[in-house]
């Protein structure tokens, strides 16, 4: 959860952490319920909440005022999503973010938005919100960021194939300001065939990275990249022949451009490789 920031009239500078994956990021409203001008806005915004004429305590003369900016409103959402936890404790993070997201009370323009994001906060409809796909976690969001030895993963997440497992199916979510990739460890079995296929709402992308991949100024180096799935649409198959020892690799599952979000059901599952006679 973060404010958007209070530069909607200086140029709407990115705000930082507002502005990377994974955040609730929330703007502000005026007393006529649209969005305040002080509010910035950006591609990243997810709701918006009151944040003008908020009462404060005051320090100094042990009182009351009034203030404004984004750093009122988001905290009203941070009570949301306590309160939809405490009532739908099934919930993963991940989940009431979504809940929030999705429920929120559109605003200007019909749907999504650089003002107002999903809308204005309306907790009654997150309470009563269907409960949304489940997001598989990753070891990370950027396949530069992990290696092997897993000193750059943010999380311990297991792969998802492995020598005594080499088969996996299930369904994940994708959004192109949130979750705009999910990066995989998967295992690669010696001399066989893994195919990895992705049935998507939209279109999505497939390629297979190894491990330990360098950079260079934030930016991966091609001869890294193994294969990539060369078929467009909502089904996509990559399917990679390793000749030699078995070894992890990483598969990223991307939006292309133009694409806002999906929901895909990845398969992963191995062969041993035909042998010519």
């Amino acid at each position: 959860m973060a404010a958007a920031g209070n530069d909607g009239e200086r140029g709407n500078p990115l705000e930082y952490p507002a502005s990377l994956p994974h955040v609730l990021t929330v703007g502000a409203t005026d007393r006529s319920g649209g969005v305040a001008g002080f509010s910035s806005t950006s591609v990243y915004i997810d709701l918006v909440a009151p944040g003008v004429e908020i009462p404060v305590a005051e320090v100094q003369s042990n009182g009351w005022q009034t203030s404004q900016g984004t750093s009122f409103a988001a905290p009203l959402v941070s009570g949301a999503a306590a309160w939809v936890w405490t009532v739908r404790p099934e919930l993963d993070a991940l989940q009431v973010a979504e809940v929030l997201r999705r429920s929120a009370r559109d605003l200007g323009a019909p749907g999504r938005d650089r003002l107002s994001g999903f809308g204005i906060l309306n907790v009654a409809g997150a309470l009563a919100h269907p409960t949304p796909v489940r997001d598989k976690t990753e070891p990370n969001d950027d396949i530069d960021t992990v290696d092997p030895n897993r000193e750059r993963f943010y999380g311990q997440q297991t792969a998802i194939t492995t020598k005594s497992r080499q088969r996996t199916t299930f369904t994940a979510t994708l959004d192109a300001y949130e979750d705009p990739r999910d990066v995989y460890r998967v295992w690669l079995p010696a001399r066989s065939t893994v195919t990895m296929t992705v049935g998507s709402s939209t279109d999505n992308d497939l390629v297979l990275f190894r491990e330990g991949i360098p950079t260079i100024g934030g930016r991966l180096i091609a001869d890294y990249r193994i294969a990539r799935a060369q078929a467009r649409g909502r089904t996509e198959r990559l399917t990679y022949a390793n000749p030699g020892a078995g070894r992890f690799a990483y598969l990223a599952v991307t939006v292309p451009r133009g694409v806002v979000d999906a929901t895909y059901r990845l398969t992963v599952g191995s062969r041993p490789t035909s042998r010519a006679h």
